[in-house]
């Protein structure tokens, strides 16, 4: 416990059911098609970590400079978005254990991860990640980014926190709290480590137009 899209590629709705494929024809460039769709859930991830930057930049002061800025409404009793953070500068949302977690920047870790279902593959990835002014993002893969997984957290509430996966011959976009758990086990200045699982969620084939349903679990554990 994502690289991620506004609609990630392979964000599937649980219990996604397969469909007969001919196996018999090239099955080159379809994987070329899959490791694409993997490639641009990297750039998306990256886009998403300096828009969450950029607009945290620009609230706040900027209205009170203003006059003819409308007042913030912090009246007691005021309602947050579904989802919402967990208190000021928090790095996670609702829907599972998620801490407050402070600003910092991660230089090292490790995630291992287990998928099963219709597709399975066991791997353990090096990686590291950022919490920057509520925006949590956690990236773990191997040197070929043949095998990855991408945790995105929002305190803000305005995104659905999410995981993504890539491994074996499969890949998904899942939403945490809906079809994802996720538990720190621990959050302070040493580091971050937590546990997820996601049980029988859709995902795709990265080498044909398959559909899966899979059960994705694992851990992970950053450092500064």
């Amino acid at each position: 416990m994502s690289e991620f899209e506004l609609s990630p590629p392979g964000l599937m709705t649980p219990g996604a059911h397969t469909r007969t494929v001919d196996r018999s024809a090239p099955q080159r460039s379809d994987r070329e098609a899959g490791m694409l769709r993997h490639a641009r859930s990297h750039t998306a991830a990256i886009v998403l970590l300096a828009m969450g930057a950029a607009f945290a930049g620009c609230g706040g002061d900027s209205d009170s400079n203003d006059p003819g800025a409308a007042p913030n409404d912090d009246t007691p009793g005021a309602t947050e978005p579904d989802g919402g953070g967990n208190g000021d500068g928090g790095g996670g949302g609702g829907g599972s254990d998620i801490p407050d977690l402070a600003d910092a920047e991660y230089a090292q870790g490790t995630a291992h991860v287990e998928i099963s279902g219709d597709a399975s593959a066991s791997f353990d990835a090096p990686g590291g990640g950022s919490v920057i002014q509520g925006l949590t993002v956690l990236s773990f893969a191997n040197a070929e980014r043949t095998e990855s997984l991408s945790i995105a957290l929002f305190a803000d509430g305005s995104t659905p926190d999410s995981i993504t996966v890539l491994g074996g011959d499969a890949s998904t976009t899942v939403e945490i709290g809906k079809d994802c758990d996720i538990e720190f086990t621990k959050s302070d200045a040493t580091g971050l480590e937590g546990e997820f699982a996601c049980e029988d969620v859709g995902a795709i084939s990265v080498t044909q137009p398959e559909e899966y349903t899979i059960t994705v679990t694992g851990t992970f554990s950053v450092t500064p």
